[in-house]
């Protein structure tokens, strides 16, 4: 059973408000404020896995410095990702994104 329809069986009279797209990225839900919480590497790896761009999509610099259509994805999810989706703020139900891995 995935992770939103976990949370919505157990809050059944709640609002939550997804970003689009990124259902698999859910982790859990603040149980302060009842908003739902995403991992941002995990956002970002929905979005490259969704990105359609061609061998032809990369420009010459890219070429020339060995980037491979995988890495573009990801340059590009990353991009889109802290613009459109953790930049955005929807109303008081907005998301929360948090880092869920790195080294300190």
């Amino acid at each position: 059973m995935s992770k939103l329809k976990q949370i919505l069986e157990h809050y059944p009279e709640e609002e939550f408000l997804k970003a689009d797209g990124l259902d698999e990225a859910i982790i859990g839900v603040d149980g302060k404020d009842l908003k739902l919480v995403y991992g941002i590497e995990k956002c970002i790896e929905c979005l490259a896995e969704s990105m359609e761009i061609t061998e032809e999509d990369l420009d010459t610099t890219e070429k020339e410095e060995g980037m491979t259509l995988e890495e573009k994805k990801y340059e590009l999810a990353v991009e889109y990702f802290y613009y459109n989706t953790m930049g955005a703020y929807v109303g008081e139900k907005t998301p929360i994104f948090v880092y869920e891995n790195f080294d300190l």
